[in-house]
């Protein structure tokens, strides 16, 4: 059986009420995200829009950051 959450906190509370109620739980496989990454491609792109014409901001972009799986006893 496999369980999806949004975020950590979510992830980690599931956690801690599974060991609470008895059942259990194994360390959780995660994403791992370089936020400097994120930071510093957020930057470039508000700087690339502020520099556009108002008519040229709203195109359709995609940016991609790399991200890690990190395997752990659930997966």
């Amino acid at each position: 059986m496999s369980y999806f959450f949004r975020n950590a906190r979510a992830a980690t509370n599931a956690a801690k009420a599974a060991r609470a109620s008895g059942v259990g739980a194994p360390p959780l496989s995660s994403i791992q995200q370089d936020y400097g990454a994120i930071g510093r491609q957020s930057a470039q792109l508000l700087q690339e829009l502020v520099a556009l014409p108002g008519e040229k901001r709203f195109g359709d972009r995609h940016i991609s950051v790399p991200v890690r799986l990190v395997m752990r006893e659930s997966t």
